[in-house]
């Protein structure tokens, strides 16, 4: 980036940022996730930057922005929802073998084939104990950029193997 657009990115972030965060909050109800997507907003600024500085409204485009993200994240969220409906009868607890579909298939062995304990684990943490990327991400010591990508990562997996037993529909 050219130092005048840097300077023209980081004076639109510290002039800027706490009026995008509370726009992003009316959409998403939390701070963290609205922090996410002004964060995400600003990463896509730095990819558009020729874009954002020529608009004749840079905030506007920024809020355009985030309200896109905000659309996308909450998708995300109710897709993993949706995912773990069939899910709910064991969400207290894992080791539950009883679950099946209408084939006899258990769900959980099905899970099990097709993500690691682990990934299973963080999805399961975040999907119905409704715990922040920030907080699984400090759990597992991971960065919470890489935390989102696991469980994007896991969801489109047990999405594929769940839709491969016709549990889960096109969503």
């Amino acid at each position: 980036m050219r130092p005048e657009q840097d300077d023209f990115l980081e004076r639109l972030f510290r002039e800027h940022f706490n009026e995008l965060e509370l726009y992003a909050y009316r959409y998403l109800k939390t701070k963290n996730d609205a922090q996410i997507a002004v964060q995400d907003a600003f990463h896509t600024a730095c990819t558009k930057i020729d874009d954002v500085m020529s608009s004749p409204n840079p905030i506007g485009w920024m809020k355009l922005t985030i309200k896109n993200i905000c659309r996308n994240m909450i998708k995300a969220k109710n897709r993993q929802m949706k995912l773990f409906i069939s899910f709910e009868e064991f969400a207290g607890d894992l080791s539950a073998s009883s679950i099946s579909t209408d084939g006899g298939t258990d769900i959980l062995d099905c899970c099990r084939r097709a993500v690691s304990k682990e990934d299973f684990y963080l999805f399961r943490r975040i999907a119905l104990e409704g715990i922040t990327y920030v907080e699984a991400a400090e759990e597992l010591g991971i960065s919470m950029w890489a935390c989102r990508k696991r469980v994007q990562r896991t969801t489109e997996k047990l999405r594929k193997a769940l839709k491969e037993l016709d549990i889960e529909d096109e969503g």
